[in-house]
């Protein structure tokens, strides 16, 4: 890709800012989100016990 056509070492990669969550993990959040089966933020959905 674009890294190599500008002749980047993994420093230059590691400089760049690099987002977070990205659109598909956002999407893929959401939807785990709706379905209940979230994991990596607390769940409202959950079942108390």
């Amino acid at each position: 890709g674009l890294a190599i056509e500008m002749g980047c070492d993994a420093e230059d990669i590691a400089l760049t800012i690099h987002a977070h969550p990205t659109l598909h993990e956002s999407v893929g959040l959401a939807a785990e989100v709706f379905e209940g089966s979230i994991t990596d933020l607390p769940n409202p959905k959950a079942k108390k016990k």
